[in-house]
């Protein structure tokens, strides 16, 4: 938030979005940003935005800003760099893994990093490399469920040969 004050101070025309539940220890924050002059016109705060008004904010932002201080996994990079965005994150070892050479990282130490990104992005400037090729939710779908069939039926066979086996073996009186 600090650092798009600075850069509404410096004269950019630029939006920030946040979009997302509130989690534990952000009530000062939250209430910074609704108390912010510029909350409703440049600053916007969406707690429970559905899948098609999330899909929009994607297809029509300039860049997807993840400052975590801790984070699992990282969802938002995945889903910026599917729809093309540039990533701005937070300097943090899954958002590396995630953004490899795609993301621009920053330190959450100071506003100044983030600050030198976003004016980056609004001079035109395009993100180091290109996005890493994620899969669609369906073809994860598709995959797991192939992998799960193919499991089935060694497990299946496993107990086809068993079986077989053990009637061979009935069948020449050895058991």
């Amino acid at each position: 938030l600090s650092a798009f004050r600075k850069l509404w101070e410096k004269g950019y025309n630029v939006t920030l979005c946040i979009i997302g539940q509130i989690g534990w220890k952000c009530d000062e924050m939250v209430a910074a940003i609704r108390s912010d002059p510029h909350f409703g016109t440049r600053l916007f705060l969406l707690t429970n935005a559905l899948d098609d008004e999330l899909e929009y904010a994607y297809r029509n932002c300039k860049a997807v800003v993840c400052a975590s201080h801790a984070e699992g996994f990282g969802l938002p990079l995945v889903e910026a760099m599917h729809f093309g965005k540039p990533v701005l994150a937070s300097d943090l070892p899954v958002f590396r893994e995630i953004g490899r050479e795609y993301a621009l990282f920053f330190s959450l130490s100071g506003p100044s990093e983030l600050i030198s990104a976003v004016e980056r992005i609004e001079e035109g400037e395009s993100v180091p490399g290109r996005p890493p090729a994620w899969p669609t939710w369906q073809e994860s779908v598709d995959k797991l469920f192939s992998k799960l069939l193919t499991m089935a039926k060694q497990i299946d066979d496993k107990r086809c040969s068993a079986l077989v086996n053990i009637c061979q073996e009935f069948d020449s009186g050895t058991n």
